[in-house]
This record gives structure tokens, sequence and C-alpha cells, in this order.
């Protein structure tokens, strides 16, 4: 058994799972989630050993799996854990990238040093979690979030890791090279980019949406009350008429 590429799967499960707490501002500990996180993070070495990069398709679904049983509902399921394995894979790319440049090398690195990058990646995945907490708890404040724009989010996140393990792949076959991981890393960081302007574009949209119905409520509202202003001042006329007659 490779125990490099082990321990690095067995930290890359569970680091997805802490971020996905943190995302949830989940600050319980369940000791029997623990125990099987602890199993599925055992289980994604193992497997890792005998199909390698296909055993991400089994870390996706035990670790969606693990979020529902805390958070019972599907979508905040999706949507947590997806962000957190996205975050994660930036950041290992971001990182892998950065190695390269500070080893000073066209070669491909190391198991050693794959592994070393990926402690420092699955630290710095934590740590942006906190950050996209801040965000989210902000964003849920407003009327942009709903469920309808969570769910919009999920299918982006989940074709963002798509992408992502595709260029993994290639990357793989091409021996993960300087120059092979800066293109996977800049084409992932554009696609970012260009996501975070489209859905940018789609706050203001909604944000729009919400003033021009505020407006309309208002002046629905002011209809109403004129209405019943001019019904009462016909009514104390009739009463006027009728009391002088």
């Amino acid at each position: 058994m490779d125990l490099f590429s082990f321990v690095g799967v067995f930290l890359e499960f569970s680091s997805i799972f802490i971020s996905s707490k943190i995302l949830r501002a989940d600050k319980k500990i369940n000791t029997k989630l623990m125990l099987l996180l602890v199993i599925f993070s055992t289980l994604s070495g193992i497997m890792y050993q005998f199909i390698g990069i296909s055993t991400s398709l089994f870390m996706l679904v035990a670790g969606i799996f693990m979020v529902y049983i805390e958070s019972n509902s599907l979508q905040k399921s999706l949507f947590s854990y997806m962000l957190a394995l996205v975050t994660l894979c930036l950041c290992n790319n971001a990182v892998n990238l950065i190695a390269t440049l500070i080893f000073n090398r066209e070669l491909a690195l190391t198991e050693s040093e794959i592994l070393m990058g990926s402690f420092f990646s699955y630290a710095l995945g934590i740590l942006l979690s906190f950050l996209e907490m801040l965000i989210l708890k902000k964003l849920r404040l407003s009327k942009i979030y709903d469920e309808k724009f969570e769910k919009s989010l999920v299918f982006f996140l989940v074709f963002m890791w798509l992408t992502y393990q595709a260029n993994n792949f290639l990357g793989r076959h091409l021996e993960n090279n300087a120059t092979t991981l800066r293109l996977n890393f800049m084409f992932m960081l554009i696609y970012f980019i260009i996501s975070i302007v489209v859905f940018f574009f789609y706050f203001e949209s909604v944000q729009k949406k919400s003033e021009a119905e505020k407006v309309q409520a208002e002046f629905e509202t002011m209809q109403r009350y004129t209405k019943e202003i001019e019904q009462q001042y016909m009514e104390l006329r009739k009463f006027r008429h009728d009391y002088q007659n």
C-alpha cells in the first residue's frame, strides 16, 4: 500500500467534511458520525490504491450522505458539501502550482511534495470555509438568497467539480508538470471568475425585480388607501345630506 496516497486521501475526505460543517455553522460533535468519518476516510484511502481517481465518486456520495445525516435536507447537504469540495479543489490546484514554482522545475512533483502540498491545501480550504460561512450568513439575510438561488448554486458547483475532475484526469496522464498545473489552474480560475460575474448580474436582476415588486406593492397599497378615503368621504357627504334633510 502506498502510504503517501493513503494519508492524502484520508485527510482529503476528512477536511472536506470539516469544511462542510463550518459552512453550515454546525458546532455539534456527534461521536457516531465522527466514527463514520474515520471509516469512510479509511475506505477512501484503501479504494484509491485499487481504482485511483475513480474513488472521488465514492467520496462524493459518502460525504453527502454524512452531511445529510446531520442536516436532514438533501439540497442543503449538496450545497455545503459541494462548496467545500470545490473550495478544496481550487486550493489544491493553487498550492500545487505554487509548489512547482518554488521548486523551480518543470518535472512532475514527487509523492512527498504532493503530500506536503495537500496539507497546505486542506488547511487553506478549512480557513476559507470560515470566510465563506460569513459571506453566506450575509447573503441569507438578503432577499436574494432563497431555495431557487441555492439550487442554481448547487448546479454551478457540481459542474465546476466535474470540470476539475476532467482537468485532474488529464493532468495525471501528462504527469502533472508545472505547465499542466498552470493551465489547469488558469482554466479553473477563469471559469470561476466568469461564474462570479454571471451571478453578480443575476444578483442585480433579482434586486431590481425585488425593488420593482416593492414599488408595485406600495402603489397598490396607496390605491387601496385612496379608495378607502374616497369611500369614507362619500359616506360622510351622504350622512350630512341625510342629516340636513
